[in-house]
């Protein structure tokens, strides 16, 4: 198939295979791309520009497309897209425009498309309005794109990753791993209007998130988010989300890919993505060791587990001070060994019918083992709804209420960054005073009431007696209608489930944040505190697999 999109002339060291786009013979053997940085790519929280949050986008597509590389604030010179400026241009990227194009632009951009050029569409979610002058990034491209048939729906959600369709017969998508979206627009593709077709759709809302097509000699593609491209090399003071160069995901894999279908190209090579550990593989020989076996660590990333290629310092110390090797589980769950410990961090995606009975299989008759920590209410991505889903699917009695935990007594350095109290006697966790939990919520059983021992359950760890729960907006149930106040809520739990044991944290101190000691997030960890999280961390898993 591919040769009969792609026809091509090879030129001598040259590091991809270029086809003059526009019928006729191109003004320089160099590609040229250029990035639009003239529409507000840097107001506000955005830093989408190639000396910022995308200097790493920019040098992947040099490397691997042999492109020149620029910014428009350096080619055009009137401070606007001329049509004249775009003539030797073969790929413009226009990355979340915060200020409107003015008619000459969309203009230009448009006749650009039409006599061969490719764009680039990066939209954000509904609301990015990041100079407050009532245009976002959806509403502005949607007035460039108009009678094109894509639309986007400045809609907000997230999913990380990306867990609906993916078109698999189309060059940007060849061979490419997970995508993910924090805060995204959904992509409205008009039937039976122009060539468009649907690359990517989310899961929770089965809309479209990437989308392809051709108009006149051009081609466009679209995506609804500007975060996978994010390095997290933005100015001082950006909250950015930086996934680029993470394991978890294929960003990079798609920018290039994209970029060259663009400029109807063939890369003679695509970012390659790094996995830090082996894939867990349920039809591999190895998957049923020997009962007396070492145990394994199952690290999911099967179910939009956020932060989970954010956890390389509990990784490292589990492989060097326990001895467990530790591997990646992209697929649904079906075959697990009931000396491995199987780490659900922040879930957001439902098990399917067949995976629920598989871990009920897991836990109640095979006596396997399940740690489960959650993201806070304040991320983009919410897990704690499916993750009591979880638990009440298998039978416990543990939920996560949906508040947040401060005190400003007992905290390190913030009244949300809790130093959380260990319960004493527990053998796994002699001399561990406590840990650093990060936005807590309070564990509470099915009834709604604070989560307390009981002959299945042992509480780990709770705040102290100064902290209080406070209903988080947008998320109060009968629940959690009330704030607690005065009471030592607990946030670290293990509960007895048939033969099997499961953790429950209200947190994730697993992350590698609790484990740096420099300055992270406006905090300073102490490297005491520091020492004590590892060690709790590692004591869960111990207590895990040996209760």
């Amino acid at each position: 198939m591919r040769g009969k999109v792609f026809q091509f002339i090879l030129i001598a060291a040259a590091v991809a295979v270029l086809i003059p786009a526009r019928g006729a013979e191109r003004k320089s053997p160099t590609l040229r791309i250029v990035f639009d940085d003239l529409h507000g790519q840097s107001f506000g929280n955005a830093d989408w520009v190639i000396d910022g949050a995308y200097s790493e986008l920019a040098d992947d597509l040099r490397q691997f497309l042999s492109a020149k590389v620029s910014p428009a604030s350096r080619c055009f010179e009137s401070g606007y897209l001329t049509g004249a400026a775009l003539g030797s241009v073969d790929l413009l990227i226009l990355p979340e425009a915060n200020t409107r194009y003015g008619p000459a632009e969309i203009s230009s951009i448009r006749n650009f498309v039409m006599q061969g050029g490719g764009i680039f569409l990066i939209a954000d979610h509904g609301g990015s309005d990041r100079n407050s002058d009532g245009w976002d990034s959806a509403l502005i491209l949607n007035e460039l794109t108009m009678d094109w048939g894509i639309t986007f729906a400045a809609d907000t959600w997230s999913e990380a990753p990306v867990g609906g369709v993916m078109d698999r017969n189309h060059p940007i998508t060849d061979n490419l791993g997970p995508v993910g979206a924090w805060s995204a627009t959904s992509i409205y593709i008009e039937p039976g209007t122009g060539s468009f077709k649907s690359l990517l759709t989310n899961k929770s809302r089965q809309t479209v998130y990437m989308a392809a097509g051709t108009l006149g000699e051009g081609r466009i593609f679209a995506i609804g988010d500007s975060s996978p491209f994010d390095d997290g090399s933005g100015g001082e003071g950006k909250n950015l989300h930086p996934s680029y160069r993470s394991w978890l995901y294929d960003h990079s894999r798609l920018a290039v890919q994209a970029s060259a279908w663009l400029m109807n190209i063939i890369p003679s090579a695509a970012p390659a993505t790094h996995l830090p550990y082996p894939l867990f593989r349920a039809d591999a020989p190895d998957v049923a060791p020997r009962i007396n076996q070492m145990p394994r660590i199952i690290l999911d990333t099967a179910h939009g587990n956020t932060d989970t290629d954010q956890t390389g310092c509990f990784c490292r110390d589990v492989t060097r001070t326990l001895g467990w090797p530790i591997l990646i589980n992209q697929q649904p769950f079906t075959s697990l060994w009931k000396t491995d410990v199987l780490l659900l961090i922040n879930p957001s995606l439902r098990l399917t019918d067949q995976e629920v009975v598989f871990l009920n299989r897991y836990l109640h008759d095979d006596g396997g083992s399940v740690l489960i920590a959650t993201g806070n209410l304040r991320s983009r991505v919410h897990t704690h709804e499916n993750i009591n889903r979880i638990l009440q699917d298998v039978g416990s009695s543990i939920r996560i209420r949906p508040d947040e935990i401060t005190d400003n007594i007992s905290n390190n350095g913030k009244p949300w960054s809790l130093s959380v109290q260990c319960r004493k006697g527990l053998p796994w966790f002699r001399g561990i005073d406590g840990a650093i939990f990060w936005r807590a919520s309070t564990l509470i059983n099915a009834e709604g009431k604070i989560l307390k021992p009981d002959r299945r359950t042992t509480v780990l760890a709770t705040a102290s007696r100064h902290a209080r729960s406070i209903p988080f907006p947008g998320h109060a149930t009968r629940l959690s209608r009330n704030g607690i106040f005065g009471k030592r809520l607990p946030v670290a739990a293990i509960e007895k489930i048939g033969k099997g044991r499961m953790a429950v944290l209200s947190a994730n101190p697993l992350t590698d944040y609790q484990y740096e000691t420099p300055e992270a997030d406006g905090i300073r960890v102490s490297a005491n505190r520091e020492s004590q999280t590892a060690r709790f961390n590692l004591a869960v898993v111990r207590m895990l697999h040996k209760l």
